[in-house]
Formats: structure tokens, sequence, C-alpha cells
């Protein structure tokens, strides 16, 4: 494929071509296929041309569902046009989002982000400020989805954590998620068959993790969860006690 070098001799031929924000993907590829001649690019060019060339929902579309994709010019022609043939196009992208879930390898951080190019995509920005949704509303929906397709080992700590907005529940999850992978390697790496407790050590610290450290995690994991269980405990004892009194004081009375 070209590099950005390539693509990017002739920009006098460039500057005339919009960039493509989404609703103009038509108008842009006809622009972009009538002007690649004069300049002799192919369509390996093109390819590049169009990623330079992203802004707005295109871009948070790219970044959301084609990144890491190899695409030739066709089939990414092809994906933004079917994207943004027609503005309104909600329905198919809020299923998009509504559905999302963290795959196996994928890191936190790159789920949050995707959660939230997949957002943009159905509600943006517009969507706000035309009073059509409230961005309170839109941020709790954000929350909740990212918490909803979570990795099950993942969800079930961060529900007891019940962090109270977006940003928290990344900068957590990304802890937790760093955290369990200090531990996974430990068990691909060891051999079921060693029974010797100083090779399990040995095997342990050839992987490469600091056992220490994460130790300390996962202690200061569970000692969120007793205090968020002790939390819930007086709580639960409060309301029965609450509950007791309204009792005794309805019985009085018919006494």
């Amino acid at each position: 494929m070209a590099d950005e070098g390539e693509a990017l001799r002739n920009p006098s031929l460039l500057s005339p071509i919009k960039n493509l924000n989404g609703p103009n993907a038509p108008e842009f590829f006809r622009t972009l296929e009538e002007t690649a001649p004069l300049g002799l690019w192919s369509k390996d060019q093109l390819v590049i041309i169009t990623k330079l060339k992203l802004e707005g929902r295109a871009r948070s579309f790219f970044e959301a569902s084609l990144a890491g994709q190899v695409l030739n010019y066709d089939t990414l022609k092809e994906k933004f046009l079917n994207q943004f043939q027609n503005r309104d196009n909600f329905a198919s992208c809020f299923m998009q989002f509504s559905t999302a879930v963290q795959l196996p390898s994928e890191r936190v951080r790159d789920f949050a982000s995707r959660i939230e190019g997949l957002a943009q995509n159905s509600f943006g920005d517009k969507t706000v400020e035309k009073g059509e949704m409230s961005k309170q509303l839109k941020d709790k929906m954000i929350l909740s989805q990212f918490l909803a397709g979570l990795q099950p080992n993942l969800k079930a700590q961060m529900l007891i954590e019940n962090p109270e907005d977006f940003a928290a529940a990344v900068e957590l999850g990304d802890r937790i998620g760093m955290a369990q992978a200090m531990l996974t390697p430990n068990i691909n790496v060891l051999d079921s068959r060693v029974e010797n407790p100083h090779k399990v050590i040995e095997a342990v610290l050839t992987s490469g993790e600091t056992v220490a450290k994460t130790l300390e995690l996962v202690c200061k994991q569970l000692e969120r969860l007793n205090d968020r269980m002790d939390k819930i405990e007086k709580k639960r004892r409060g309301t029965i006690r609450i509950l007791m009194r309204e009792v005794v004081r309805a019985v009085s009375d018919l006494l």
C-alpha cells in the first residue's frame, strides 16, 4: 500500500476536497474520484486520503467500527455510504450501541472508546443541542451500556463498586482489568503437571509478573468489597429496625 507521503505529493489537489463528516459521504467520494485521475492516485492512495479527511461522525464511526480492519477502497466507500445513506438512521446506529459488548482481547479503555463512538453515531452532539435528549440522560445511557457490555469477570466487580459516572467507571475498570491481566498469564505459564511448590513459585516469577503488586491489588479489591458489604448489611439492619417499629406502633394502635 502507498504511504502517506505519496498521497500528499500534490496538496493543491487535496485542498478542494472537503472533509468526510458522514452525511456528506456521497459528495465526498464523488469529488475524490473526480480528482483522482488528475493526481494519478491509486485506490490504495484513496484509502489513505479518506482516512486523513475523516472528521465528526465519520471519524467516530470509523474508530468504533472499522479501525484495525484491512479494507480496500471500494469496501471502505461502501461501508460509509451504507452507514450515512440516511442522516436519521437512528435505529441501525442505536442497535449497534445497545448490543455492544467487550471482546475477549479488548482492553477496557478501547471498549470505552468504542462505546463513546457508537453513542456519538446514535445520538451525536446535535441531538443534545436540539433538546431531543438531555446530556444527563445521554451520559447515563453510555455508562449503563458500558457496564452492561463488560466481560462478566469485570462486570461483577464494577457493579459492586457502583461508579458514579462514565469517567470513573473507565478508570476503575482499567485498574481492575490490569489487576486481572497480571493474574491471567500466571495461569497460562504454569504447567498443571508441576507439583513441586518451589517450581510453581519459580514459574510465577519467570512469567514477568510482580507477585507482591498483584496481591496488593487483590487485597484492595477485597477490602472495598468488604466495606461495600458492611454498608449493605448496616442499611439492611436499619431498614429492619424501622419496619419493626412500624409494626409495634401498628399493633399498639390496634390494642
